[in-house]
């Protein structure tokens, strides 16, 4: 019996070891792929899958990427795609593009620490789309002759049928070469001879921030630029070079070099509501040979070292807020820029929101932009409130019947406001009331019962917030701005 019961916890002690070796073995999974062709499911539990050579994905196939799958390049590698690349995360699990090893990538003409980006070159447009959803792509270089200068995340060059969507783009450099100006996503149809419809990539609610070098770059394209954060790169913003038939909406372009550049004849340019903020050099800048005009709709255009950078070609503002300046007057001559303070919110995750008491609230236009403007802001709040839009890429969400009377005749006061800790109210007439705190997006953020004249709001992220007060004979509101 006694050698029994020990056999029985050896054998049990053998099978602990056995799944602590096959869990440890399953958290270290890993994929080596060589040089060559590439196709089928790549999927998280097989992951990293570690790229040591140039790879494709060739014509008629397919390759799934998986969510939570990450791809690393042992070196100066491209991923090449002549058939169709679906890479589609979700919000809790990104896809990853990256260099194993980043030493040396700050050496920036070197191949140390890089790879060479996602590149469709010449993907024949009868193969089915491809998608770049929820994705990380960084660590990328473009170097050595020419075009391979050009796209160090993501290259397109005459295909149409690629969406970049909900993707962090982030520490990639492309130097570009002549007059191409890089662009760490660079599209284009290779000439004038295509049609420019051979190049309408989408590329939408992506984060395309901290590269070291232009962010968007379009070359004889026609992309559809939507609800993108594109900033601090240390080149441009966004490029347009020779383009037709573009979409440009709902963007922040913020702390680039320039903000967005046009250059070399660009025409049919749909630009509205865009916010183009605090760029080193100018906002926008239009550079050509005199015959387009570049026409910005209900876009902001703030705290830039030059705002409206002009040289031969015009740029014609309709709608629009645009800070004071020497240059002010050639914008337009119609009366509707506006040139007082935009009255930026408060908020940490989204500073360049308006306030209700903006300039910009309800300022914007739709004449001849309704089939053009999306259903949502660039943080997918409802875009449209009774047939009025605001100026700039958010639309302010506190509406009308939730503005308050914050005159005097109104006791239910408080003070500071704003407030960094405490609010204080005047008088103790609202004891024992119901209070909510509700914040821009509608959220109830609070509720309680007031039985004392102190709220304290120093837990919540900074802010606009509207401070709700109910009793048997009164509902009351008040805004308030948490610092």
């Amino acid at each position: 019996m006694k050698t029994t019961m020990v056999f029985k916890r050896l054998i049990t002690s053998l099978l602990v070891a056995v799944f602590i070796l096959a869990a440890s073995f399953e958290s270290f999974a890993q994929t080596y792929i060589q040089a060559g062709e590439v196709y089928g499911v790549w999927d998280k539990n097989n992951s990293p899958y570690l790229i040591n050579g140039d790879i494709t994905i060739p014509n008629d196939s397919v390759l799934i990427i998986k969510p939570g799958t990450e791809i690393k390049f042992s070196g100066y590698y491209k991923f090449n795609v002549k058939g169709r690349l679906l890479a589609v995360g979700n919000s809790d699990s990104l896809i990853t593009f990256c260099s194993s090893d980043t030493t040396g990538f700050s050496n920036l003409e070197s191949e140390q620490g890089a790879w060479h980006g996602i590149r469709f070159d010449s993907t024949l447009m009868t193969n089915d789309s491809s998608k770049l959803s929820y994705c990380i792509i960084r660590d990328g270089k473009a170097l050595g002759e020419e075009m391979d200068r050009l796209g160090s995340a993501v290259f397109v060059n005459y295909f149409n049928k690629l969406t970049i969507e909900h993707c962090l783009i982030s520490n990639n450099y492309s130097p570009g070469y002549t007059k191409f100006a890089g662009g760490v996503i660079f599209v284009t149809t290779g000439s004038a001879g295509y049609n420019f419809y051979d190049c309408n990539v989408i590329i939408r609610n992506n984060t395309i921030r901290d590269n070291w070098s232009t962010a968007l770059s379009f070359y004889f394209a026609s992309p559809v630029v939507i609800g993108n954060f594109i900033m601090s790169n240390r080149g441009d913003g966004v490029l347009f070079l020779r383009c037709m038939y573009s979409t440009f909406i709902n963007n922040l372009v913020y702390d680039n070099r320039s903000g967005v550049v046009h250059k070399w004849y660009n025409d049919d340019i749909v630009s509205v509501n865009n916010t183009i903020v605090f760029n080193r050099e100018d906002g926008v800048s239009s550079n050509g040979d005199g015959v387009p005009t570049i026409y910005l709709y209900n876009t902001i255009v703030w705290g830039n070292a030059t705002q409206i950078y002009e040289n031969w070609s015009l740029v014609d503002c309709i709608n629009c807020l645009i800070q004071e300046g020497e240059y002010t007057r050639r914008y337009s001559n119609d009366t509707s820029i506006i040139t007082e303070d935009p009255m930026f919110s408060q908020d940490s995750l989204n500073p360049f929101s308006i306030l209700p008491k903006s300039p910009c609230y309800n300022s914007g236009t739709l004449e001849n932009l309704s089939s053009v403007i999306p259903s949502s802001d660039i943080i997918n709040e409802t875009r449209i409130f009774d047939e009025k839009i605001d100026i700039g890429a958010y639309e302010c969400q506190v509406r009308p019947d939730a503005i308050i009377d914050d005159s005097d005749e109104n006791d239910f006061n408080f003070y500071p406001n704003p407030t960094h800790s405490v609010l204080r109210l005047k008088s103790d007439k609202y004891l024992n009331s119901k209070i909510r705190i509700v914040d821009m997006n509608g959220v109830v953020v609070r509720s309680f019962t007031l039985n004392t004249r102190t709220i304290d709001v120093s837990d919540l992220p900074g802010g606009v917030y509207i401070l709700e007060l109910t009793g048997p004979d009164f509902n009351l509101k008040q805004r308030f701005i948490r610092e």
